[in-house]
């Protein structure tokens, strides 16, 4: 197990997501996270974060060669949960989101689409190294 390579992959992880949720507060305004339908939800907010999140992972899913799967799942396990320990301290009570029947299935396809583009991605660099 690398646990530093986890631990780097996990800030990458939310200083990313903290970048993206930041520019997109800017670009849409306050608006942005007031209640919207499921649709709007996931195409507005958690598209994006899914997408940036397949990326850094992909990335990390590519170098990483033993145990890709377990790497992939750790780093975004501590991801959520230092964005969770954040939230935490910021509200100063325990809030459990409403959406997380919905987060916990996008969060899972978004570390299996990684792990298999980083697979492929892997594929494609070993073939044109021989």
């Amino acid at each position: 197990m690398n646990w530093i390579r986890i631990i780097q992959y996990c800030f990458i992880l939310v200083i990313a997501q903290t970048g993206l949720s930041t520019l997109l507060s800017v670009l849409w305004g306050v608006d942005y996270y007031s209640p919207k339908s499921l649709n709007e939800l996931l195409i507005y907010q958690k598209l994006p974060s899914a997408l940036l999140s397949i990326f850094i992972l992909t990335i990390y899913a590519k170098q990483q060669v033993n145990r890709t799967i377990l790497h992939l799942a750790l780093s975004f396990s501590a991801c959520s949960l230092l964005s969770f320990t954040m939230t935490l301290l910021l509200l100063g009570e325990l809030f459990i989101s409403p959406m997380w029947m919905i987060n916990f299935p996008i969060d899972v396809i978004t570390v299996l689409a990684a792990f298999c583009l980083g697979k492929y991605f892997r594929g494609i660099n070993k073939e044109a190294a021989q």
